[in-house]
């Protein structure tokens, strides 16, 4: 790890503010000379850099506690006097998305490697006044909202450093303790604009009960603002609202609102620009579905859908316009524009996006508009999720929560050609610090901070499991051993919970197996079979990693005993409860259990014939359980109908996989362009283990299983379906064609294939 990435920056902030809540700040500098410059900067907890107006990054990259990677930023079509404005803010709270350190920033711009201004010479600070303080949490994942109180365009102020255009009083900022530095690793965006199409207009009117706050955004633990000290409380203004569609011209005014809409669910960094012909209070609401189906009625756009205060809110000065772009990425599809008071006109609505670039040179076409409907849905969910970390959603959370993690690594080599992502998400395993969880459990996302002791006994397997298997695919020897002591740590810390039989029994915390029935807590109480077949993989793939015979041993008598004790001759159970000293089954029984056995190794179609057969036949996500199999809970997404994919591929019935996908994943490329997180649409509707799908369909088609190392792994296809694939790899490209009967497969020389 380098750490001398600056030649003459210092870490400052604003004096005495650094630890303040939702502190924030403007650096702002002066450098002269037309020729290209390079901008290098490492901050806490966000920025965002604009030369000469011009916005030309954000960042940075996340990493762990005590860690901070820094950016470097070619500056181009520089000017002979060029101004340099950087927004930064550090919230200083406990949430998934954003680690509780202290603010700072770090910068310096370069030319032909010598620094010409820097951090603790050349940038002056400010209070960052436009961005209001004291507003409540977006969720309970995420820190703050945004409210902007604007006397003049901010477009204008990224010029000049004054948030009024008067004379500011000049203040350096001072230097802070030294920072552990590190390289970003990842690639950066783009950040494409998208322009959102006018769908609907109207008035409203503020006629229902005010509603209860959303309690998870009133945690006192996570350091919030108390709610009689917010400027505006905009989650119940905006669900207190009735709407009725009406005519407008150019202009929106007090009580009116006009919806925008994308062609498909978008996460970036939403664009408002519009002209204050009076003083304005400007609402922008956001959502990823319209939950009213019926294509002629008023849109139900609902910004608290998911528990999140989905609304930016900005106060105008007449006479003015108005361009700003939020600070912090969003996701959406719809939008709205409401105006609280005042009058505004020529409004136009975008977002820049935030996503993974790398995924762009992939190209999956087929002559069946369905599955190519699917994968372009897992491919923009990609994406969206895997910027500088793997994360579970873009929208509501932003987490790197391992499980999910473990789906989209192997999603992220099919659409990129490499895991450097996920590279820097498993680093970041490494450094992860315990905080108030116990010694040897590894946090359940992360970076992350956690108030309450909270974790999931389930995903620290998982982590297990990924760790693994990104060492088949990557080859990368180093990881694994940086990665040891995390591995057997956590190994170590499940021995307290092992029983007689040598299985985990009564495990804490947050015990999870899917979102189902399986997950409830009559289900994973006592001896939880889905985490004992869990453990028992974990188990194994530190045996292949490390050369533990032992582990490797009492997998395998784990499994017997699984196989001894949960099944009850026509399926797997998923508990049994200890009473009066004696070990029963209750007769719990969850579709996903059966996954979960199949997906472990527990069970194969070789040894479980009939169980199998039925699975195969009565089984997946169009079971109507009240008539078949009632007595057996049904699956949801995340992890089970995706466990049952891997089930079909895995034991040759790979020619169901496009059937069961278009039955269950269609839908949602449809209607959202993106892939969900439950079968329903109270959830994320974009989650990055969903474009897992990808791999599926790709296999499918063409029988390409993925890569270990410079190996390429095909087995047969199911189909002989006309298509083509453009694959990445870590150098060059894999080509394949197949066109009446006829199949063309290439790829550089370097690069072997082997015949599963």
């Amino acid at each position: 790890m380098e750490d001398t990435f600056f030649k003459k920056a210092v870490p400052v902030w604003q004096k005495g503010k650094e630890n303040q809540l939702h502190a924030r700040c403007v650096f702002f500098a002066t450098f002269e000379g037309a020729s290209d410059a390079t901008l290098t900067i490492a901050a806490s907890n966000i920025y965002r850099v604009f030369v000469n107006g011009k916005m030309v990054g954000v960042g940075p990259a996340r990493s762990a506690h005590g860690r901070f990677r820094v950016d470097e930023l070619a500056l181009k079509n520089l000017q002979e006097k060029n101004v340099v404005f950087i927004e930064a803010v550090a919230y200083n709270s406990y949430n998934y998305c954003h680690l509780y350190q202290s603010g700072f920033v770090c910068a310096e711009v370069t030319r032909e490697n010598t620094p010409i201004v820097w951090t603790g010479r050349d940038f002056i600070v400010r209070e960052y006044v436009e961005k209001k303080q004291k507003v409540c949490k977006y969720s309970y994942q995420r820190p703050f909202t945004e409210i902007y109180d604007f006397e003049r365009p901010p477009q204008e102020t990224y010029l000049d450093f004054s948030p009024n255009g008067a004379e500011v009083e000049k203040e350096y900022p001072v230097q802070v303790e030294d920072k552990l530095f590190e390289a970003r690793n990842v690639s950066y965006p783009t950040y494409e604009f998208f322009l959102a199409k006018e769908m609907e207009a109207g008035e409203y009117f503020v006629e229902k009960d005010l509603p209860e706050t959303n309690p998870w955004i009133l945690k006192e633990r996570l350091r919030i603002f108390p709610k009689h000290e917010w400027e505006s409380d905009n989650y119940a203004f905006l669900q207190r609202l009735t709407y009725q569609r009406k005519e407008l011209n150019n202009e929106i005014k007090e009580n009116e609102y006009v919806l925008y809409n994308f062609d498909f669910v978008l996460t970036g960094f939403l664009r408002l620009e519009c002209t204050a012909l009076e003083d304005s209070i400007v609402l922008v609401s956001f959502d990823e579905i319209n939950l009213n189906t019926d294509e002629n009625g008023i849109a139900n756009i609902r910004s608290d859908r998911m528990g999140s205060v989905n609304v930016i809110e900005y106060r105008l000065k007449a006479g003015q316009r108005y361009a700003h772009t939020t600070l912090e990425p969003y996701t959406a599809k719809y939008i709205k524009v409401h105006v609280k008071s005042g009058k505004i006109e020529n409004v136009s609505v975008g977002m820049h996006t935030y996503e993974n670039p790398n995924a762009e040179s992939f190209c999956f076409k087929t002559e069946n508009e369905k599955l190519n409907a699917i994968v372009e849905a897992a491919r923009r969910t990609f994406k969206q999720n895997a910027l500088d970390i793997l994360t579970d959603c873009p929208s509501r959370e932003r987490a790197g929560w391992l499980c999910d993690s473990y789906f989209l690594g192997k999603a992220e080599q099919l659409f990129t050609g490499n895991n450097k992502v996920e590279c820097n998400f498993l680093n970041n395993y490494i450094h992860a610090k315990t905080q108030s969880i116990p010694e040897g459990m590894v946090p359940m996302c992360y970076p992350a901070d956690f108030t309450d002791g909270s974790y999931i006994p389930n995903w620290a397997l998982f982590y297990i499991i990924e760790q693994y298997d990104y060492y088949i695919r990557c080859n990368d020897d180093a990881i694994l051993q940086e990665s040891k002591n995390k591995v057997l740590g956590i190994v170590q810390f499940f021995d307290r919970y092992l029983n007689e039989q040598g299985l985990l029994e009564n495990l804490e915390n947050w015990v999870f197996v899917e979102w189902s029935k399986a997950n409830d807590p009559e289900f994973t109480a006592g001896i939880n079979y889905p985490s004992n077949m869990l453990y028992a993989m974990a188990l194994e793939c530190t045996a292949k990693m490390y050369g533990i015979d032992e582990y490797q041993k009492r997998a395998d008598a784990i499994k017997q005993t699984i196989r001894k004790d949960s099944f009850n001759g026509e399926f797997f159970e998923d508990n049994r409860i200890r009473e009066n000293g004696e070990l029963v089954l209750k007769g719990h029984c969850s579709e996903t259990c059966q996954y979960y056995a199949f997906f472990t190794g527990v069970a194969t179609k070789e040894s479980y014939p009939e169980l199998y057969k039925n699975l195969l036949k009565n089984f997946g996500a169009k079971r109507n359980q009240e008539k078949v199999y009632p007595q057996v809970h049904k699956s949801n997404a995340f992890i089970g109908n995706y466990l049952r994919l891997i089930m079909l591929n895995e034991n040759g019935s790979k020619y169901k996989i496009a059937e069961e996908c278009v039955d269950y994943f269609y839908y949602m490329a449809k209607a959202t362009g993106t892939l969900w997180e439950k079968d329903d649409v109270y959830a994320s509707l974009n989650h990055g283990f969903a474009s897992y799908v990808a791999n599926l369909l790709v296999d499918y088609l063409t029988g390409y299983r993925g890569r270990h190392g410079k190996k390429l792994l095909f087995s047969k296809p199911a189909v002989d379906m006309n298509c083509t694939l453009r694959l990445p790899l870590e150098n060059g490209f894999l080509y394949f064609e197949r066109k009446d009967g006829k199949t063309v497969c290439t790829y550089p020389k370097e690069y072997t294939v082997e015949e599963l």
